[in-house]
């Protein structure tokens, strides 16, 4: 079963938490926009061209296994910072790296990103503990006030706005952190705010190059990322081809849509199937016979098969699968 279906059973994300918790991201959250709309005008915020992140091949590692969930050699992947400059986690290889999936509208990770930056400075900074910070599903624009604030030069935060690296990483809520160690292998993940004590663990066992599997039992919240778009994009380059477009035709370690696929090319009247299952969004050509087979119905049961599929991150029951035809 897929890491992310396991955490959304664990975590509820309506359950309820302590009201401590509550009140500390409600103030963090508090402060933070209360910033924002007091001195938005004087924050010099330039919009730089974000390309959108992407997956790698992922170089060998000792335990070979490619993946993301505690023990595999973590899923390599190229995202641009807020600067325009390129990273690829694998750069990173020789040193422990915590991988923190955010947003400036997650208030659990305004709350959580100041702890990873006073624990990557007591760990000696950059080249000894890597924080790589993934926001997900924003712009440049969104997050350059908050880290201003933050003041973390350290930080090596990386923009991921179509949510590519936090889907092949089963990120259903946020935040969620993975620890790497040194040799690329998953060594930990936690999904919900951590606090000091267990991000010291994580680090440890990163630093070790242990696995902690064991997730401790801890009430905590968790926020659903509100960003994907559950959508199907049909458009036609000629009366007897359909080219469609969705997130629901991926294919990681979260979810594969592969048996879909092949359930489309026994559809009646399909005569071909050509997919990317690894575009962002993944792809399909659906060529099949005009004089048989309407398109809109064709579509209709290509929706069908996707709403038949569960997705432990683009779930039908919170939001309908959207047919946009272009």
């Amino acid at each position: 079963m897929p890491y992310a279906t396991d955490m959304r059973a664990l975590i509820d994300p309506r359950r309820a938490v302590p009201s401590a918790l509550v009140a500390g991201v409600a103030i963090a959250a508090a402060l933070w926009f209360g910033l924002r709309e007091r001195e938005g005008g004087g924050v010099a915020i330039t919009g730089v061209p974000i390309e959108r992140a992407r997956l790698l091949d992922t170089p060998a590692a000792p335990e070979g296994r490619v993946g993301v969930d505690v023990g595999a050699v973590a899923r390599d992947f190229a995202a641009m910072s807020p600067d325009g400059a390129t990273l690829r986690l694998s750069d990173l290889r020789g040193r422990p790296v915590a991988v923190n999936f955010w947003a400036t509208w997650c208030t659990s990770c305004l709350a959580e990103l100041p702890l990873l930056r006073d624990l990557q400075a007591r760990m000696g900074g950059r080249g000894a503990f890597e924080v790589v910070a993934v926001n997900t599903g924003e712009g440049v624009d969104d997050v350059l006030p908050f880290l201003q604030r933050l003041d973390a030069p350290d930080f090596r935060v990386v923009m991921d706005p179509t949510a590519a690296i936090a889907d092949a990483y089963g990120v259903y809520g946020l935040p969620l952190t993975v620890f790497v160690d040194a040799e690329g292998v998953v060594r930990a993940r936690y999904a919900g705010q951590l606090d000091e004590a267990l991000a010291e663990r994580y680090i440890a066992a990163a630093v070790a190059g242990a696995s902690d599997p064991e997730t401790p039992f801890k009430l905590r919240f968790v926020t659903p990322v509100e960003t994907r778009e559950h959508v199907l994009e049909v458009s036609t380059a000629d009366a007897g081809t359909l080219s469609l477009a969705s997130k629901r035709f991926r294919c990681d370690d979260s979810y594969c849509a592969a048996d879909v696929v092949d359930a489309i090319r026994a559809l009646d009247g399909v005569t071909r199937v050509d997919a990317d299952l690894e575009a962002d969004p993944p792809t399909l050509t659906i060529a099949f016979d005009a004089a048989a087979t309407d398109a809109g119905s064709l579509v209709e049961r290509v929706a069908q098969l996707l709403r038949e599929k569960d997705d432990p991150l683009y779930r039908p029951d919170e939001r309908p699968l959207d047919i946009r035809w272009r």
